[in-house]
């Protein structure tokens, strides 16, 4: 399977090389806001924060 995927890779060219580069690193800095959200979510630190958010939006 490697060798596959290094033969794949080696055929495309640069342009798109960088662009998958800059899908990959948006996806995993989504990845990293969708778990930090989940493994708040629920817990006492989420519920002040989001009381002081809803708060804050009042003044």
């Amino acid at each position: 399977m490697k060798s596959e995927f290094r033969r794949e890779l080696a055929r495309q060219s640069f342009e798109e090389k960088i662009r998958k580069v800059g899908e990959l690193i948006r996806l995993s800095g989504k990845m990293k806001r969708q778990r930090l959200r989940g493994s708040l979510k629920g817990t006492t630190a989420m519920d002040v924060f989001m009381s002081e958010r809803k708060r804050e939006g009042e003044l």
